[in-house]
């Protein structure tokens, strides 16, 4: 059983979240306009996963963005419905480590200092990069 406990610490340890290098993606979140009604991260991976989406959640006369699937996938991570203009994500880091790719989202909230208009948001990032058969993991900062 210690084996087999080690191995696995130095697999996650020394090998799975090491190596890491910068993941080179493409920010779309302007061409997909969409209100994502629920947090979550979705990958995907084809051209239907998109075009359903969108046919879903929307606004109106909303098209998806032009991916090249057969190279691409994508991301799109939601912080669901938030109750002012204050709410924002920013992608801090993304990386390509040996086992996994890591995405680092942060979560701006409104503040005394910059006060925002009341009104219900959908703040997301929908990210494209090239296609990879590693996991994908987002990390949330700051998230209120």
């Amino acid at each position: 059983m210690a084996v087999v406990v080690l191995g696995w610490f130095a697999y996650v340890e020394l090998w799975r979240d090491a190596g890491g290098k910068p993941l080179q993606y493409r920010d779309l979140t302007a061409e997909l306009r969409v209100q994502p009604t629920l947090s979550f991260a979705r990958r995907l991976r084809r051209r239907q996963q998109l075009d359903d989406y969108v046919r879903r959640n929307g606004l109106p006369g909303a098209r998806a963005p032009r991916v090249d699937w057969s190279r691409d996938e994508a991301l799109i991570v939601s912080a669901g419905p938030r109750s002012s203009t204050g709410y924002a994500l920013r992608v801090v880091r993304a990386t390509d480590e040996h086992g996994r790719i890591v995405i680092v989202v942060h979560e701006a909230a409104p503040t005394l200092r910059n006060p925002a208009r009341p009104r219900l948001t959908y703040p997301y990032r929908f990210l494209v990069f090239e296609r990879t058969s590693k996991p994908i993991v987002v990390q949330w900062q700051g998230r209120p």
